[in-house]
């Protein structure tokens, strides 16, 4: 228990805020997410204390939002050349079952 507590006390260092920073300016984050940037924006500049948790949360979620705008991005240029894309029956058809 002692070793978790001394995990938790890591705080968040200058390279994972840089990353952090550099993910935010990101311009394939939708404005349909300018409110978690803005927040995102408005803890980095605050006194704020992140652990490293908090930090490796954050850099996760906005690779998952710049990940996901790739593919959608991609959907509706008509690119469908990879064999992950999943079509809407196929998502309907899982739920069903």
């Amino acid at each position: 228990m002692e070793n978790q507590n001394k995990k938790d006390d890591k705080f968040m260092t200058d390279k994972q805020k840089n990353y952090i920073e550099g993910l935010l300016s990101d311009k394939r984050i939708s404005n349909k997410y300018e409110d978690y940037r803005q927040y995102v924006k408005q803890v980095l500049q605050s006194d704020c204390v992140m652990t490293l948790q908090h930090a490796s949360n954050i850099i996760e979620n906005l690779k998952n939002i710049i990940e996901f705008n790739k593919a959608m991005q991609k959907c509706r240029s008509g690119n469908d050349n990879s064999s992950d894309n999943i079509s809407n029956e196929n998502i309907v058809t899982e739920h069903i079952e």
